[in-house]
């Protein structure tokens, strides 16, 4: 069966073709419309207006212009002037179709005069500026960045290019590509010198920290003997040995060992059971999680939150922390049975306040100032000790990244300098 005759596309069609030869054929649209028949496309038009621009600023500049821009401009002008003045480059061409019926009809179209604004075009004079061939303007570009790059000159290169990369408006241009290819290898060049100055410059802060840090733990050092024995003299006055001897035998305990691992570990993974199964907080979560960090030193252990804890590990730590090898307990009473025993719950109640204890006569040396003075000296001189450790592991580790960079570097020149050539 034969198609309906698309008078409106065959016109559309023959001036594309005919267009191709003074445009680029993938850049020249237009659209056709109920009220003036034919428009160009806004994305021809946009490059024709960037053509206008570029030939317009040059004038005044005196730069080269690409010929490919120079062409659009050139072209593309008229190709505006003959779409503002549809009428006056319109006639009626007479053609035979064929009717759905088969039959040859002879029909009046309104056709673009392909003629008349072919004149126009062939007459239409080069832009009033300094015009120069794609290929030719990309081999100076090549030869001019060559010789930068030797110079190490890449800010110079990487402004020009963008100054050059306005000028070729047609994307998919020689020049264009060019740019577009020599910018991203440039781009990638620039960030592996920056990145390699940048841990120079680390380098060279970490070495005069070391240097810096070497004559404060040597300033130390010579007052640390003295600063020592103050501060155990101070400590022995304060009968804090006492205490601490007292608590590292109440941990060495077997059954006060095993209470504390039974709470804070069947706490946590009751906890996390609670939040992944059933997808909820516990209310008394805050004070679970404060006693499972601290279980020797946690201050908020009331009458409701032990019987509380004791139903929970009665309930579920069987369940939860069977598997664990120093776990003995076989079923519920028994468990329940060892957590509530009052000698285990007496020795728990002594080393929470024996911690209070220590805490309070660590709060009272504090408050002298020639102990704190001490502690702070001692203190400063662990952490510049241990800083100064640090330091030294990161120079190698910086050395190493400068040193691959370097090599990254010289790959990324010699491919620079391959495509320029």
């Amino acid at each position: 069966m034969a198609t309906r005759f698309d008078s409106k596309e065959y016109v559309k069609q023959r001036f594309l073709t005919f267009g191709s030869k003074y445009f680029p054929k993938d850049h020249l649209r237009i659209n056709s419309t109920k009220r003036k028949g034919f428009k160009i496309a806004d994305s021809t038009l946009s490059l024709i207006k960037q053509s206008i621009e570029i030939v317009t600023n040059a004038q005044e500049t005196g730069e080269i212009v690409p010929a490919s821009t120079a062409n659009l401009y050139k072209y593309g002008t008229i190709f505006i002037q003959v779409f503002e003045n549809l009428d006056q480059y319109q006639v009626i061409t007479p053609l035979k179709s064929r009717s759905r019926r088969g039959h040859r009809k002879e029909v009046d179209v309104l056709d673009f005069d392909l003629k008349k604004i072919e004149l126009l075009l062939k007459k239409s004079p080069d832009p009033p500026i300094k015009i120069q061939k794609d290929k030719k303007m990309i081999l100076d570009m090549k030869k001019n960045y060559f010789k930068q790059f030797e110079n190490n000159e890449y800010q110079t290169v990487l402004e020009d290019i963008l100054i050059k990369q306005k000028f070729f408006v047609q994307i998919d241009s020689d020049g264009n590509k060019f740019i577009e290819s020599i910018l991203r290898q440039l781009n990638n060049l620039i960030a592996k010198i920056t990145e390699k100055k940048d841990l120079y410059s680390l380098l060279v802060e970490i070495e005069d920290e070391i240097r810096e840090i070497e004559i404060r733990i040597a300033e130390l050092e010579d007052a640390l003997p003295k600063l020592k024995d103050e501060i155990e003299s101070f400590r022995k006055e304060s009968g804090i040995y006492t205490h601490l001897s007292e608590k590292e035998k109440l941990l060495s305990d077997p059954d006060l060992s095993l209470f504390l691992k039974i709470i804070t570990l069947g706490l946590e993974k009751y906890v996390k059971m609670v939040e992944r199964r059933e997808n909820r907080k516990l209310d008394q979560r805050e004070d679970f999680l404060g006693l499972i960090l601290e279980p020797t030193r946690f201050n908020n252990l009331t009458e409701d939150l032990w019987r509380e804890i004791v139903y929970i590990i009665e309930s579920h730590a069987l369940e939860l922390i069977s598997s664990k090898s120093w776990f003995k307990f076989k079923n519920s009473d028994d468990l329940r049975n060892f957590i509530v025993k009052k000698d285990v719950l007496e020795k728990y109640a002594r080393i929470r306040k024996l911690e209070s204890t220590l805490d309070s006569i660590e709060q009272n040396l504090s408050k002298n100032p020639q102990y704190s003075e001490d502690a702070r000296l001692v203190k400063e001189f662990n952490e510049k000790r241990s800083s100064y450790a640090k330091l030294n592991e990161k120079i190698p580790e910086v050395k190493e990244k400068i040193d691959t960079l370097s090599h990254e570097l010289k790959i990324e020149e010699e491919k620079v300098f391959t495509y320029l050539v």
